[in-house]
């Protein structure tokens, strides 16, 4: 339960500031082009005995909405969908043994600080939770290899992020955003052979860049 944590209490402290929000009738809506970026040894914390797996960095598209409070103290949450490569190494074999496609979705919520708000450039810095979710991972091509079931926990975080708003009209506005999620899922593999299954911290530490298009209402 501790790996909710952040993301519970960030959620908590977002509702609170709703009944203030309701004096501020201003909130902006911003499709996003998004870049997951990990870290460059992205498999299993430590290496399993049989497996080791590996998630590749890749570009997605997100969805994100920002709710004022005052001008200054905004509410943002944001959601992501990207596809990257889950390469999959066995002890035994030359390269990868198998790679597929890992469906993964970025859940955001936190406050934001913003320096310009309704001004030409707004720069703004923000914190809150994270909560990311996995698809499963096929594991058919290695059925024949020992492995039965391959799995990624959807693991909850905190998020740190900053970013900008260059206003193009009264209505519309160009953003670009950075976001740190700190979370550290478990992965599992299953091996049939002696039916046992391993555990792991998968080390991801994903980073999420990414420039849309804002709407003001």
């Amino acid at each position: 339960m501790r790996k909710n944590f952040a993301f519970t209490a960030a959620v908590l402290i977002c509702l609170a500031a709703l009944p203030a929000a309701a004096q501020t009738p201003f909130y902006e809506v911003t499709l996003r082009a998004v870049r997951m970026q990990t870290r460059s040894d992205t498999g299993f914390h430590e290496s399993l005995q049989n497996f080791t797996g590996q998630v590749d960095s890749a570009t997605g598209f997100g969805l994100g909405a920002t709710f004022y409070v005052t001008d200054s103290l905004a509410i943002e949450t944001s959601g992501s969908y990207i596809k990257p490569d889950f390469n999959v190494q066995l002890f035994d074999a030359v390269g990868p043994t198998s790679t597929q496609s890992l469906t993964v979705i970025p859940l955001t919520l936190g406050a934001q600080l913003h320096f310009g708000n309704r001004q030409p450039l707004d720069f703004y810095v923000g914190a809150g939770g994270a909560y990311v979710l996995f698809g499963n991972v096929d594991s058919t091509e290695l059925a024949n290899r020992d492995v039965g079931d391959i799995k990624i926990d959807d693991a909850g975080g905190w998020m740190v992020n900053g970013g900008a708003n260059i206003s193009l009209a009264r209505s519309f506005a160009l953003n670009v955003d950075v976001k740190y999620l700190g979370v550290k899922p478990k992965g599992s593999v299953q091996f049939v052979r002696g039916e046992f299954t391993d555990r792991r911290d998968v080390d991801l530490r994903p980073l999420l860049i990414s420039a849309g298009v804002t709407w003001r209402f």
